[in-house]
């Protein structure tokens, strides 16, 4: 029963685990956006897959991506977004 909890509780703290920032820097007069996020990836949900940086850089009004990197959204059975850690970072301009 105890090790049930124990692994009960590791599962939930993994899921409040949410890292995620937004960078902001003025380069040239213009406004230069960065996103990053990682998230633990428990048989396919959640994750932070490249598309996540993306949807943050949108929010902020981003007009052209510069870059980015992460993993990319796989499918419901996609083998690499079983389990783990995903990070991605995107850069872009406003």
């Amino acid at each position: 029963m105890k090790k049930i909890f124990i692994l009960f509780s590791l599962i939930a703290i993994a899921l409040v685990v949410n890292c995620y920032s937004i960078d902001k820097v003025k380069v040239g007069g213009k406004d230069v956006i960065t996103a990053t996020q990682m998230n633990p990836v428990i048989f396919t949900a959640w994750g932070a897959p490249v598309t996540a940086c993306l949807n943050d850089l949108n929010k902020e009004g981003v007009t052209q991506v510069v870059d980015a990197k992460g993993a990319p959204t796989g499918g419901l059975f996609s083998t690499s977004r079983l389990s783990g850690t995903e990070a991605c970072q995107a850069t872009g301009v406003k």
